[in-house]
């Protein structure tokens, strides 16, 4: 249907429905309030694109306003759809703006000679230890997070959003092991602080240091304790 066969029907609708005097009906009959008859050579299947009813009638002004009123409550509704939008569906949107981090292997060597090897990231730059695991939701058994610090230094980590229990390993320059922070609290914003001033954190799934034997002592094997 193209618009003006639209708006041509549309006319009539509404001119059976005002009545016989109504402006509409008016206009679909080419009689005016002020003129007897128009005849414009423009009209199409019955409609006249020169006349244009008295915006002074009230049945005129008031389909008007019925017209703005069901607009309004249109527009309104959409907004409060888009307002009902769960953060889970903007989520996925978010994460992608996140830089990927670089992988590398390190690995425990502890006392008695056993080598555990694990795929990490690499948190390097400030804004990169910023983010850390926040939002992850699951950990491998063999992957972690690897923090370094540049120069060697005094660090205290925390657990802000971040939903997966952690062993937070302190790692001093030349790669051995001074302290522990095990099973740590998701999303706790408690202060968990190295026991010396070190080059870097190794964080793992909690539970790993204790069911490999990993202690204070032990050393990591990477290329930034070289």
């Amino acid at each position: 249907m193209n618009v003006l066969h639209f708006a041509t029907r549309e006319y009539r609708l509404r001119a059976r429905a005002l009545g016989p005097e109504s402006p509409v009906a008016r206009i679909k009959s080419g009689v005016n309030r002020d003129q007897e008859k128009i005849h414009s050579p423009t009209a199409t299947h019955g409609f006249c694109l020169g006349c244009v009813p008295r915006l002074s009638d009230p049945r005129v002004v008031g389909y008007g306003l019925a017209m703005i009123r069901a607009f309004l409550l249109a527009f309104a509704g959409l907004v409060a759809a888009v307002a009902a939008v769960p953060d889970s569906v903007v989520a996925p949107a978010r994460a992608e703006q996140v830089k990927p981090f670089a992988i590398s292997e390190a690995t425990i060597v502890t006392a008695s000679g056993n080598r555990y090897p694990f795929q990490v990231e690499l948190a390097r730059t400030p804004d990169e230890r910023a983010q850390g695991l926040q939002g992850r939701k699951v950990l491998a058994a063999d992957a972690g997070m690897l923090f370094e610090f540049t120069p060697p230094q005094p660090v205290a980590m925390w657990m802000k959003d971040t939903h997966v229990s952690l062993d937070m390993i302190f790692i001093t320059a030349d790669g051995r092991i001074v302290n522990i922070a095990r099973d740590t609290t998701p999303r706790s914003l408690a202060v968990l602080e190295s026991a010396a001033p070190v080059r870097g954190v190794l964080e793992v799934r909690a539970g790993t240091t204790a069911r490999l034997g990993i202690g204070p002592g032990d050393r990591v094997v990477h290329k930034i304790f070289e």
